[in-house]
């Protein structure tokens, strides 16, 4: 009998891992929209919670609080490094220190007492690490000498999601089929991929139950003119990460982000004809691949890197993520109560210092950017994927190992300024 930890967000993994009879789950956190939907008996888990649920009986965050507290600090300290991706992670809804440091410090608690008391053989997870109070086990696994495994989707591509196998102790991808091809064998048969139907069918049948007002509230103005309504009707009640949004939030942060995509666009250029460039597609902010993971999450330090390791007569190309025109979607609406946090003007003009570079107005093609481009540089983004399947251009990647695609030998492995050059 295994005893295992789930943490299973999209609730892709507990309906199997229940029907095992020789595996004994001490502690469960899925989704909250989803697990409803699913065949299980919740009954046979020891301890049962929710991520960002509304079910207060349920919830993790809810139930953190109930939890004894019991620290010592020299636990605190064995875990600083620790603390400061869950106090990032955080930042993005709550804007006070205290009670951010408060939410860790429960969950610090919570989760060495279920290490140190109970026998626990695995910890399984079927998202990557976002530096979330539920994922902090993933991280505290590995003090105990606990083996971590993640099922991570890498990257989406036409309707398909690319997953890996990451063994979380020593963060190498466990490959289910042999990757570690040269660049010009490499195609996408490479890594398991599988078609998101279950994706597409929750979404139509999503849609098929909303109303046709609600749809045409969402097409005029998206969850902030919904969130606008409903505090008109008084039945604004948004909640996420444990805490109430005040609706104020999400009206500055749509302001915000309008005018920041104008001013981007304003100061951005279209592709130059005959010049030579490395094309930087930017990730999205707050994006956990980057900010909870990767050694250096900072965009900026390296396009400055790369911007002093050029020769005078090639550039940088450097396109934001077209996510930030669309912030005010279903899909990416709780960015708006942090989102001056992640990027802002003088974001932009600090790229704009660097002599060889020039930001790619959001309406240029990306595939043309990759397609004429003599490299692509990227911290682990899907314009990887998209590069080797199809131009099989040369491939800067500034922190191979937070993805598969950093097996690939023929990818330049960035680990210092040196290595840019």
């Amino acid at each position: 009998m295994k005893n295992i930890i789930l943490l299973d967000i999209g609730c892709e993994l507990i309906e199997t891992v229940s029907k095992i009879e020789d595996i004994n789950v001490e502690v469960a956190i899925v989704g909250d929209f989803e697990y409803k939907s699913i065949n299980i008996d919740i009954g046979k888990f020891k301890e049962f919670y929710l991520y960002r649920g509304y079910d207060k009986d349920k919830d993790f965050y809810f139930n953190l609080n109930n939890q004894k507290l019991d620290l010592t600090y020299e636990e605190i300290e064995q875990f600083r490094h620790l603390q400061l991706k869950v106090e990032h992670f955080l930042s993005r809804t709550i804007g006070d220190i205290n009670c951010i440091q408060n939410k860790y410090y429960h969950a610090l608690s919570y989760w060495l007492n279920i290490f140190k008391n109970k026998k626990i053989d695995y910890v399984i997870a079927s998202s990557i690490y976002h530096g979330e109070p539920e994922d902090m086990a993933v991280c505290i696994a590995k003090y105990f000498n606990v083996q971590v495994l993640q099922i991570e989707i890498i990257a989406e591509l036409n309707n398909y999601n690319f997953f890996g196998v990451l063994n979380w102790n020593v963060k190498e991808y466990i490959s289910l089929k042999d990757c570690r091809e040269s660049l010009s064998e490499a195609s996408q048969n490479d890594i398991y991929f599988s078609q998101d139907r279950n994706g597409i069918e929750r979404i139509q049948n999503i849609h098929k139950h909303k109303t046709i007002i609600h749809k045409t509230i969402n097409t005029l103005g998206g969850p902030v003119l919904t969130f606008l309504i409903l505090k008109m009707l008084g039945k604004y009640n948004v909640l996420f990460l444990g805490s109430k949004i005040p609706l104020r939030a999400y009206l500055s942060g749509h302001f915000y982000i309008k005018s920041l995509v104008k001013y981007y666009n304003k100061n951005s250029t279209k592709k130059m004809k005959n010049e030579k460039y490395l094309y930087f597609s930017l990730h999205f902010d707050p994006e956990a691949v980057t900010q909870a993971r990767a050694c250096i999450s900072s965009q900026l330090t390296f396009l400055k890197m790369l911007s002093d390791s050029l020769p005078d007569d090639i550039f940088i190309y450097a396109k934001e993520h077209p996510a930030y025109s669309i912030v005010n979607s279903i899909e990416f609406s709780y960015h708006l109560i942090n989102i001056e946090n992640f990027r802002s003007k003088e974001y932009y003009d600090e790229m704009l210092k660097m002599k060889n570079l020039r930001l790619m107005n959001l309406s240029e093609s990306s595939e043309d950017l990759v397609k004429d481009s003599l490299a692509v540089c990227s911290i682990a983004g899907s314009v990887i994927l998209e590069n080797i399947s199809k131009y099989k251009k040369p491939i800067l990647m500034f922190d191979s190992k937070l993805s598969p695609m950093g097996m690939i030998k023929d990818i330049f492995k960035i680990r210092s300024t040196d290595d840019c050059k």
